[in-house]
C-alpha cells in the first residue's frame, strides 16, 4: 500500500511540473494578450463590434442581405464621391489607388485574390466611368436589400441556388 502511495505522489509531483498556465496554453502571443485583456482598447474594441453584431442580428433581427448590400451600398457612394470631390481640388487627398486597396496575401491566397477582385470590381463600379454600370449595382444591390427584409438569409441562399 505505501509503495501505491509513493507511486501516486510521485505522478503528481512530475504531472505538476508539465503544468503551463492558461495564457500559455492559449499561445501567450496575441490572441492570449486579447482574452486576458491585457491590450484593453483592442479587447475591448472587439467585444463592441461583437455586441453590436449581436445585437443587429439576434435581437433586433436585422437580415445578414440587407446588411451587407446596404454596407456595400454605403462603400460605392463614399467612393463615388470622393473620386469627384477629390478630383475638383477640394478636398487634398486623392481617393486611394486600386493598389491601396489591396488585401496582402498571405497563407490564405485564394480567398485574398477573392476579396482582391471583388474589392478592385467595386472600385472600378464606384468610380463613375461607366455610369450604366454604377446605376445598375446600385438598384441591385438596393432591391436586393428591400427583398432581404421579407426573408431570411437562408431562403435567399436555398433561392439563389436553385
Amino acid at each position: 500500500m505505501a509503495v501505491f502511495g509513493y507511486e501516486m505522489d510521485e505522478h503528481r509531483a512530475s504531472s505538476s511540473r508539465r503544468r503551463r498556465s492558461l495564457y500559455h496554453n492559449l499561445g501567450g502571443g496575441r490572441f492570449a494578450d486579447i482574452m486576458f485583456w491585457k491590450n484593453k482598447k483592442e479587447s475591448g474594441t472587439i467585444l463592441g463590434v461583437f455586441t453590436l453584431i449581436w445585437f443587429l442580428f439576434e435581437v433586433v433581427e436585422y437580415p445578414f442581405i440587407t446588411f451587407l448590400c446596404q454596407i456595400l451600398l454605403l462603400f460605392i457612394f463614399i467612393f463615388l464621391i470622393w473620386s469627384y470631390i477629390g478630383s475638383s481640388q477640394l478636398i487634398q487627398s486623392k481617393p486611394p489607388s486600386i493598389n491601396d486597396l489591396r488585401i496582402s496575401e498571405s497563407n490564405w491566397r485564394f480567398l485574398f485574390n477573392k476579396i482582391n477582385w471583388f474589392i478592385i470590381k467595386l472600385y472600378d463600379i464606384s468610380s463613375g466611368k461607366d455610369f450604366r454600370l454604377l446605376f445598375l449595382a446600385v438598384v441591385s444591390l438596393w432591391i436586393l436589400s428591400v427583398v432581404g427584409n421579407y426573408f431570411s438569409s437562408l431562403t435567399l441562399l436555398y433561392i439563389g441556388e436553385s
